[in-house]
């Protein structure tokens, strides 16, 4: 959704959240223009597949921080989401044990490095790009 149909639906009053794939690393795309403009509206984005259906923890950079940490690279990549101006994350797991580690990911605090380390790891657009499709 571009940023003029995003008014649009704002209008008509009955959008109140956007789901995007944010998890995986061309799955940025959607922070060019559209979260920008969700953001200016207080509209938050819904990060559907969080963990890129396992694509972000096969990443040795991301494994070597999450290892610093004493977190999973699940764990990492949810906080760093979670980080993140308005977003829900909604990751899906019916393992009691994966579902723990989930929640524990909401308490992972990461500093200004790692949050920069992650960027560098998985850069923003540096353009305009269509958005991600699973």
């Amino acid at each position: 959704m571009a940023p003029h149909g995003l008014e649009f639906a704002a209008r008509l009053g009955n959008v109140r959240v956007i789901l995007v794939s944010l998890g995986r690393r061309a799955a940025r795309g959607v922070e060019w223009s559209l979260l920008p403009a969700m953001r200016a509206r207080r509209m938050p984005v819904m990060a559907y597949s969080p963990l890129g259906q396992g694509e972000l923890l096969r990443n040795r950079r991301l494994a070597a921080i999450a290892s610093e940490l004493g977190a999973s690279a699940a764990q990492v990549a949810l906080a760093w989401l979670l980080h993140k101006p308005h977003a829900i994350v909604i990751p899906k797991s019916s393992n009691a044990g994966h579902l723990r580690a989930n929640r524990a990911a909401a308490e992972l605090k990461l500093d200004a490095t790692v949050m920069a380390r992650l960027d560098a790891i998985f850069p923003p657009p540096s353009k305009p790009s269509s958005l991600a499709m699973l």
